[in-house]
């Protein structure tokens, strides 16, 4: 039932995004309403311009101001970071995308994306997503991405990544397959937990930003935000840094204000929410309950409590200059409507000064009418793909040292740290990870597979045997130890067999055992 209660909160939260009840805000909000609940085409072009420079020295001044009243550490300037980066100077960015957006009946979309730097242009392939299955990424999108970062952040890795060799053996972990699926929401779930999850989310649609609608209206009515207006055929929002941060404390001062109100809408709207769960009517008590406790008169004192603590700290931050870096933000949105089409165009600028450290703008025009989503059929798992990958990048970037911790109580996976020879575009050069492991005579059993892979080692199976081998050259070496659940685990200590070398302690209740090269 948690799961499915955070999963859902999450949507409560997008709620906050809008507010502000004056009739242009109610009509602009209506106006939403109806685009969420539409299938459409929407084709457009982003523009980002950004000065490298510039951004350093703002940020750096504005840490300044932090350090100097002891608030911000740091051995390395920005600036410093950015160059290290290769980010230096004005870089520009354009990027054309189209997209199918289903949020009548499915709440699904699939866009492609080309992405212009630099005089050179990118095929990013597409993407899906569907609420009540998961996400699809293309292999070109993922082969672009490398591309990119490639040219953007030239020489920062070992010269090995930047071959072809490299790029092909990152398509091939897609195993001939054209997607990646990415499962949704379903880590630590049940099968059942799953599909219940699946079919909630494939059922709500319209209903959901009715509620939002409701929650908006009801919590918010007296409040207005003062920053949208209405224009021919549609309404504009515009915004400068000085009246984000006079917004900012109005809209605190306002829930300290009303909280009941507020806390009282956030509270219905949450209990709105959880009729799409398929909870029980237990559950459905229990909940509530919580609910009744967690919106209550003494829960509602301690919020706006804390409220006012985080207004005074936003104007003492303001009076002390911290937020100085805010004066020199504009933002300005529009959205006009012609027949079945909305022209939307959204420009967000930041200047230090008179110098423009970026500008972002993006245009597009959706157009409503029917589409059709057909989900890619030639996939692979998120798993194995990472599967894939980790192959790819033990070969390049091997492990030297493994540190393997675990506990006597509570726990059902160890904990690894590897250390690597070096960074690399997918990895740092220390990796964490959990894996499975067995207690056995007061013995430690660990995967074979996934931990010698990555040191390095290339692991084969032999069905008829039911053996695992590490194999070197022509050479095979026995790694027998205990099958279970179609994976072989074998004793720490075995990894002294590959000539590595094994050290253990016990200091207060937590094993560790190193495995060095």
């Amino acid at each position: 039932m948690k799961s499915k209660i955070a999963l859902l909160l999450c949507f409560v939260l997008i709620a906050l995004s809008l507010f502000g009840c004056s009739e242009a805000e109610l009509a602009y909000l209506d106006m939403s309403k109806k685009l969420s609940s539409e299938t459409s085409k929407v084709t457009g072009v982003f523009t980002g311009e950004i000065d490298f420079d510039a951004l350093a020295a703002l940020v750096d001044k504005t840490t300044a101001k932090l350090a100097s009243d002891g608030l911000y550490t740091s051995d390395t300037q920005v600036s410093t970071e950015l160059s290290d980066l290769g980010l230096k100077g004005t870089q520009k960015i354009k990027i054309h995308y189209n997209m199918l957006m289903d949020l009548k009946d499915s709440m699904a979309f699939q866009a492609d994306f080309d992405v212009e730097f630099n005089n050179k242009t990118y095929n990013m392939g597409d993407m899906y997503f569907d609420a009540s299955k998961g996400m699809y990424i293309s292999k070109e999108l993922v082969a672009g991405i490398y591309d990119f970062c490639s040219d953007l952040f030239a020489g920062k890795w070992d010269p090995l990544y930047y071959s072809k060799e490299f790029r092909d053996g990152l398509l091939k972990a897609f195993n001939d397959k054209d997607y990646i699926f990415v499962g949704y929401l379903e880590d630590g779930m049940s099968p059942e937990e799953s599909a219940q999850i699946r079919a909630m989310m494939g059922s709500m649609n319209q209903e959901i930003y009715d509620d939002a609608y409701d929650f908006l209206t009801t919590a918010f009515s007296g409040f207005s935000t003062g920053v949208l207006s209405k224009i021919s055929g549609g309404y504009k929002i515009s915004l400068d840094g000085n009246q984000l941060k006079t917004l900012i404390t109005d809209m605190l001062q306002y829930m300290i204000d009303n909280i009941d109100k507020v806390m009282g809408a956030y509270k219905d709207y949450t209990l709105k929410i959880l009729d799409y769960a398929g909870l029980t009517e237990a559950e459905k008590a229990e909940t509530k309950s919580a609910l009744d406790a967690l919106f209550g008169p003494e829960s509602q004192m301690k919020v706006s409590t804390v409220l006012a603590g985080v207004k005074q700290m936003f104007i003492s931050a303001e009076q002390a200059g911290y937020l100085d870096f805010l004066d020199g933000l504009k933002y300005e949105a529009t959205v006009q409507q012609s027949g079945d089409t909305y022209k939307q165009r959204e420009e967000t600028i930041l200047k230090d000064n008179r110098k423009t450290v970026f500008s972002f703008i993006s245009e597009s025009d959706m157009r409503v009418e029917p589409v059709e989503i057909n989900l890619p059929t030639s996939i692979i798992s998120s798993d194995d793909f990472e599967n894939g990958m980790n192959l790819l990048e033990n070969s390049y970037n091997a492990a030297k040292s493994a540190s393997i911790s675990w506990w006597d109580y509570g726990q059902d996976s160890v904990f690894i740290n590897y250390e690597r020879e070096k960074e690399s575009p997918f990895s740092d050069k220390r990796e964490m990870r959990y894996e499975k492991y067995l207690i056995i005579e007061s013995r430690l059993y660990v995967p074979l597979r996934s931990i010698t892979e990555t040191l390095g080692e290339k692991v084969t199976w032999d069905q008829n045997a039911k053996k695992a081998y590490i194999v070197r050259g022509d050479d095979q070496i026995d790694m027998t130890g205990i099958l279970k659940d179609s994976r072989t685990y074998i004793k720490v200590r075995d990894f002294e067999k590959l000539g590595y070398k094994v050290d253990y302690k016990f200091e207060d209740g937590q094993h560790t055992a190193q495995i060095t090269k």
